[in-house]
């Protein structure tokens, strides 16, 4: 996706992908997993919540984001490296990346998160 309105990508029950190569992101399910991939540091905004199934989010270096992560049964990756690291088992990341520009809500409720550094195509 490449748009500066906000795509909505919403199922019920299935698995979302979507690779991000500026704009916003704001993508739903309700039984799956969802993948998003921020493609360059051009995001205004990111959303990726599931009822049950995990969160995977890929970033590139040198994103200026304030993420919120958060799950109810599950526990939460960061593998960006932060100042403070992520505790074993956590299951709420409130972080700055850069000066902490574009808000991004991870969340699920039954399943884990993954936060980590992309590769560009």
């Amino acid at each position: 996706l490449d748009v500066r309105a906000r795509p909505r990508l919403r199922t019920a029950n299935g698995n979302v992908y979507a690779h991000v190569l500026g704009g916003s992101l704001d993508a739903e399910t309700v039984n799956g997993a969802v993948v998003g991939r921020l493609l360059s540091l051009d995001i205004d905004a990111c959303r990726i919540a599931t009822g049950n199934g995990g969160v995977a989010l890929n970033v590139p270096r040198g994103l200026s984001a304030r993420i919120e992560a958060e799950t109810a049964r599950g526990r939460i990756r960061c593998k960006i490296p932060l100042e403070a690291p992520t505790p074993p088992g956590a299951q709420r990341l409130v972080v700055s990346l850069g000066s902490g520009e574009a808000p991004i809500e991870l969340a699920t409720l039954n399943g884990n998160i993954l936060i980590q550094y992309g590769s560009n195509p």
